[in-house]
């Protein structure tokens, strides 16, 4: 009897703490639905706030108008900095406009973490540019920063937004007019995904963006074909970045080295068929190692995509201490130097050859040096346009490492004993031929700057 009515209290006991949790987890999933719906309701209002703004500032400028333009540059992608610095220094010197450059963080290493902006800022700083550091975890902080200083236009490096910190995405500062030089030196693929829904055209930047300013007239047919504004917000002017390397390949000067022979190696960040399809980094990183360990007279120049860390754990490829152990041990051999910076024109001007899988070094190492290059092919890339294809005829062209040692040794043995190479000739041809077509006779910056002055004042 005593022991049926002790097994009755502790189910009674049992059944209060179960009441009693119930009820903690009831409070606490209350308390933070409560939370939770006032951080969602400051949020809207924070956004609606900033929205009033952005209509308040828009009607300033147009009641303002007599002032002189205010054009900012938000830089997030060090490594791209080519496409728009001449741009900069035509608005800079221009009396006309009143311009300010801001290093803000990017994604490109984790799609959690934003860093970056104080490397940026120690390289415009070696550059002499003068700038403001957005190195702020609370990016609406930055945001209201921005809007006070209430620029008129606001110079963009991408058209990914993912790559941007949250209050710095374009729908958010859209109380300027957003421009946008595209990143890469040309167009020189068909479609950028096996379904060809062309996003690299037709992404909301894109349609968003108040002018982009274009490479070539196949470059505008693309966003004539696949924008929602059929390019209604796209002008010509020629590639900012191609000029530049041309311009900077007539002072190019030959440097002394202790090695036989300076190899760059630029993998691609594409190592996923879904888009683009040219990375083979994962298929050769340990034959390159090899290879460097293996030929101390020979010095490889490792400058990655700063997207291939990121997209090699996102597709699962390799896991991040995996690469990062890889890249230590890598790094630390005597004949290897990793390059991550964006005035890469000194590497290129040091090297002897160029190994790539894509994309736009296919043609900016060929402007910028006139040196060999080596095209190592993934044969699952997306198809290339016709300035692709001729790009590919000026590189030696490989599918497999054994076939890539063999053109290394005869580039070797060429500079060894001053000879030309077997496509000497021939890249002399092809380079003549991509220059006229690709390298615009007039400055683009100036145009951007002129087109620009002319909205404004118009």
């Amino acid at each position: 009897m005593e022991e049926d009515i002790k097994k009755k209290l502790q189910e009674l006991l049992d059944n209060q703490k179960a009441i009693i949790e119930r009820l903690n987890n009831l409070e606490n999933f209350t308390v933070t639905n409560i939370t939770q719906l006032k951080n969602d309701l400051f949020f809207q209002s924070y956004q609606q706030f900033h929205t009033l703004q952005q209509g308040i500032y828009a009607i300033s400028r147009k009641i303002n108008s007599g002032k002189k333009p205010k054009v900012v540059f938000l830089i997030h992608h060090l490594q791209a900095f080519y496409n728009i610095e001449d741009v900069y220094w035509a608005f800079k010197n221009c009396e006309k406009v009143d311009t300010i450059v801001i290093a803000i963080n990017n994604h490109f290493k984790d799609a959690m973490i934003a860093e970056g902006a104080d490397e940026i800022s120690k390289e415009l700083t070696t550059k002499g540019i003068e700038h403001i550091t957005f190195n702020i975890e609370n990016t609406y902080y930055a945001l209201d920063i921005l809007l006070g200083l209430n620029p008129d236009y606001i110079f963009i490096q991408s058209p990914w937004d993912n790559d941007r910190p949250l209050a710095l995405k374009v729908p958010y500062v859209m109380f300027a007019k957003i421009l946008y030089v595209p990143y890469y030196p040309i167009t020189l693929v068909e479609h950028f995904k096996p379904e060809q829904d062309d996003f690299h055209f037709n992404s909301y930047v894109h349609n968003l963006a108040y002018k982009i300013y274009v490479q070539t007239d196949m470059d505008k047919s693309y966003f004539e074909k696949h924008q929602i504004l059929k390019a209604r917000n796209v002008k010509v002017v020629g590639s900012t970045k191609l000029y530049k390397l041309r311009y900077l390949r007539e002072k190019q000067k030959e440097e002394a080295s202790q090695y036989t022979f300076t190899l760059i190696w630029a993998p691609h960040h594409s190592v996923a068929q879904r888009w683009l399809g040219f990375g083979v980094f994962h298929k050769i990183y340990q034959d390159i190692t090899r290879l460097a360990e293996e030929n101390k007279h020979i010095k490889i120049i490792f400058k990655p995509h700063p997207f291939l860390r990121r997209s090699l754990m996102e597709h699962q490829i390799m896991h991040k201490e995996e690469y990062d152990k890889w890249l230590e041990e890598f790094s630390n051999m005597e004949n290897v130097e990793i390059y991550t910076g964006g005035d890469y024109f000194s590497t290129f001007s040091k090297s002897d050859a160029m190994l790539t899988d894509g994309l736009s070094f296919l043609v900016e190492y060929p402007i910028a040096t006139g040196k060999p290059l080596i095209f190592f092919d993934s044969k699952a890339h997306q198809p290339l346009n016709r300035i692709g294809n001729l790009a590919l005829e000026y590189a030696y062209k490989v599918d497999n490492f054994e076939a890539f040692k063999n053109i290394l040794d005869h580039l070797i043995k060429s500079k060894q004993n001053k000879t030309k190479d077997n496509m000497y000739e021939k890249r002399i041809e092809i380079l003549e031929e991509m220059e006229r077509l690709l390298i615009p006779k007039e400055n683009p910056s100036e145009a951007i700057l002129k087109d620009v002055l002319e909205d404004w004042y118009s």
